[in-house]
C-alpha cells in the first residue's frame, strides 16, 4: 500500500466508530505497511503523524482499554444531522461561488507537511465532486485544482479501489466511467462523480468524504463559505439570500462546535 492508501484505511477504519480508543497495534492490524517489523514502525510513525498534522487523529491517548498513551481516536467532533447542508443550499453556495467568479477553496485534508500529499488531492478532489452533484469529467476537475487530469484520475482510482476490514469503502459512493462502450477514454475525459444520498436534506452524509470521517467542514472551509455568504448578504455578489441566510446559520453552529473541540 502507498502512504495514501494506508491513511485512508486508518480513517475508514477509525470513522465506524468515531468515539472509540483504539490500541495502536489494534488499528495498523491488516494494513499492509504497518506490521510488526522496523518498517511498519516506521510507516505507521510518519503516516500517523501526517493524519494527526492534519487534525484527523488524537494519539498518545491512555484509557482503560489502551493504557500507557497508546490510545488513538478519531479527530474531529461529530457533526449533528440538522447541521448538515440541503441540497438546495450546496447549490446556492455553488452558484454564489460561480457569481464572484473563483473556484479556489480550502483543501480539506491540507497540512504544512510533505507526507500526504496525495491525501490531500483526494482530498479536495472529493470534496469538489461532492459539492457539485453530478458528473465531471476529470479535465475538468483538474483544470479546477491545478492539476494534471492523468495524476489526479490516478489519485481518484486509489480511492475507488480502497478495500479495508473486506468492504469496498467507496463502492456505491465513487463512480468512475473510464470507457465509451468498449473504447477506453483517455484521463481528461473520463467521468467522475459522488453519489449523494437519497435525503435532499443530508445529501452528503455518509458518502464522498463522510466515508474517510472527513465529510464535515474544517475551521477553514467553514471560515471560506462564511464569507462567500457574507459577500451575497452584502450585496457584493448574487445570490439566494433565504437559502444562504439558512446555510449560514447551520454554518455558525458548526464554527462554534469545531472552537469547543479545540479547548
Amino acid at each position: 500500500m502507498s502512504p495514501a492508501e494506508r491513511m485512508m484505511s486508518v480513517l475508514a477504519r477509525l470513522r465506524d466508530d468515531p468515539a472509540r480508543v483504539w490500541r495502536t497495534e489494534e488499528l495498523r492490524r491488516d494494513i499492509s505497511g504497518y506490521e510488526d517489523t522496523p518498517t511498519g514502525d516506521r510507516n505507521w510513525q510518519y503516516d500517523s503523524e501526517a493524519l494527526r498534522a492534519r487534525g484527523m487523529i488524537v494519539t498518545g491517548i491512555s484509557s482503560a482499554h489502551a493504557q500507557r498513551r497508546t490510545g488513538v481516536r478519531y479527530g474531529l467532533p461529530i457533526k449533528p444531522g440538522n447541521l448538515y447542508l440541503s441540497e438546495a443550499e450546496h447549490a446556492a453556495l455553488i452558484e454564489a461561488r460561480r457569481a464572484r467568479g473563483t473556484t479556489g477553496i480550502p483543501n480539506p485534508l491540507a497540512a504544512d507537511t510533505s507526507r500526504g500529499r496525495p491525501l490531500e488531492v483526494i482530498g479536495e478532489a472529493l470534496r469538489r465532486l461532492e459539492e457539485h452533484g453530478g458528473w465531471m469529467t476529470v479535465g475538468e476537475l483538474a483544470a479546477q485544482m491545478g492539476q494534471r487530469p492523468a495524476r489526479l484520475l490516478q489519485r481518484l482510482r486509489l480511492a475507488w479501489c480502497l478495500d479495508v476490514d473486506c468492504r469496498t469503502v467507496f463502492l456505491d459512493a465513487l463512480e468512475v466511467q473510464g470507457c465509451d462502450g468498449d473504447v477506453e477514454l483517455a484521463p481528461a475525459q473520463v467521468r467522475v462523480c459522488v453519489v449523494r444520498g437519497p435525503d435532499p436534506n443530508h445529501p452528503l452524509r455518509d458518502t464522498g468524504l463522510a466515508l474517510l470521517g472527513a465529510g464535515a467542514y474544517t475551521a477553514e472551509e467553514t471560515a471560506e463559505r462564511l464569507e462567500l455568504i457574507e459577500d451575497v448578504l452584502a450585496g457584493r455578489v448574487p445570490g439566494d439570500l433565504q437559502l444562504l441566510e439558512s446555510a449560514k446559520r447551520k454554518l455558525l453552529s458548526w464554527q462554534r462546535r469545531l472552537g469547543e473541540n479545540l479547548r
